[in-house]
């Protein structure tokens, strides 16, 4: 396996001991070890050593040596540098030694040693399921590698999360379809912002975005540039940033949180697509919903009968005959609305659902109930009615996305994210 960097970090408390730790730190901070191969053995001896400094004994100083020249060892048998590794072990044995080991110091450098062993064994394994998803031509040579993390590494800073999150991710997009290792980080780069600007971890944002993404365009095409008649769009805008703008939008100008949006349109977008709902439309009604109920998974199941209700028509089993379904029938005669254009096709979803919030404040109370029924089901009424009452928060959505006014607000929701300024 290729080199492997980590960077190791800690930050201390105390007058007494603090300057000689940052000391320490700042000569670590910069301090890279490349591992080769098995991972795990470096790992167990920085285990070794954390052991050691939680003792907290008088002879801590010379037991904690130990285990780190062990460590150092272990390393220099993976092929890295005498010199790096020596220099490692000096410096962290020179701050132990003088010290007798006390709470400060065991508490504050465990936590260090810890977190390098741990992100030794979390890179190993992200690296691996890379590997058994890539396309036939990255075969895993030091070159790929290499320049694998180096992707990685970069794209972890600019959207300030790990780089063992982008590489997951990475790994995330090849098994989706992507056959372009580039691509995948590009995707799992965008990915990442998108966690960081929801409110999520890396693996649901994947999934967020693989689910929705595969209903309007495919996954392989969503870092392709689209065609939007909308101001403010310009080349390099694609489905994917598409999605993550609308979403985040929503997320800081609507009574709903971009998380649920997305579970939303996860549980809904393959029929809505087929249905011809566009994405703008889907999220616009997901709103109108959500706003009063506050239970996204309910609406996006909800959302997926009354849609499938509502494809107007059915086909006979006898005789092959096309008649309409009972929910295209009840929104004939109790809302007054033919289902069919001019041409005779039948209406698109949200114009349906545009036509009956026209009509819906002057019905009855009776005949309201037996629309709603008739539309989504005793088990998803309530869904229904909460789009209807706030159906011109999907009207007003629809508005401000013509206006172009998602366009860019992820990008812009980065640059403000606390993630990023934490990581700054």
């Amino acid at each position: 396996m290729a080199d492997l960097t980590i960077r190791l970090k800690t930050s201390v408390d105390g007058s007494g001991a603090e300057q000689e730790i940052n000391n320490l730190i700042n000569k670590l901070n910069n301090k890279q070890i490349n591992l080769k191969t098995n991972a795990s053995t470096v790992a167990n001896e920085l285990n070794n050593v954390n052991n050691t400094l939680n003792n907290g004994t008088t002879n801590s100083a010379n037991n904690a040596t130990r285990a780190i020249n062990n460590t150092a060892k272990a390393v220099n048998i993976l092929g890295t540098t005498t010199k790096r590794t020596n220099g490692f072990a000096t410096n962290l044995y020179s701050t132990l030694s003088m010290y007798t080991m006390g709470n400060l110091i065991a508490r504050q450098l465990t936590k260090a040693i810890s977190s390098v062993g741990s992100t030794i064994l979390d890179t190993d394994t992200a690296i691996k399921k890379v590997l058994k998803v890539a396309p036939a031509d990255f075969t895993g040579t030091e070159a790929q590698l290499d320049g694998l993390m180096k992707k990685a590494t970069e794209a972890g800073q600019e959207v300030a999360r790990s780089s063992i999150d982008i590489i997951n991710s990475t790994a995330n997009a090849l098994q989706s379809g992507f056959h372009n290792v580039n691509k995948a980080v590009e995707f799992a780069k965008n990915s990442s912002m998108f966690a960081n600007v929801i409110d999520v971890d890396q693996n649901k944002a994947d999934i967020y975005l693989k689910s929705v993404l595969a209903s309007y365009g495919g996954i392989t095409k969503a870092l392709d540039d689209v065609q939007e008649k909308i101001p403010g769009v310009t080349k390099g805008y694609s489905n994917m940033m598409k999605m993550m703008d609308m979403i985040n939008y929503a997320n800081n100008n609507y009574a709903l949180t971009g998380a649920d949006v997305a579970e939303a349109m996860k549980r809904s977008a393959s029929v809505a697509n087929t249905l011809g709902v566009s994405m703008e439309e889907l999220v616009g009604i997901i709103i109108a919903g959500q706003e009063p109920l506050q239970n996204a998974s309910k609406l996006g199941n909800g959302l997926k009968t009354i849609m499938q209700n509502m494809a107007g028509w059915k086909t006979s089993a006898k005789d092959g005959s096309i008649s309409m379904n009972k929910t295209a029938l009840a929104i004939e005669k109790i809302a007054k609305i033919d289902i069919h254009d001019s041409t005779g096709q039948v209406k698109d979803f949200y114009t349906i659902m545009d036509e009956i919030s026209k009509k819906w404040d002057s019905l009855s109370k009776k005949d309201k109930s037996a629309l709603s029924e008739a539309v989504a089901g005793k088990n998803q009424l309530n869904v229904f009615t909460a789009i209807m009452s706030n159906w011109s928060q999907a009207q007003k959505f629809l508005s401000e996305y013509d206006a172009g006014k998602t366009i860019g607000s992820s990008m812009k929701e980065k640059q403000h994210s606390p993630y990023v300024e934490k990581s700054a």
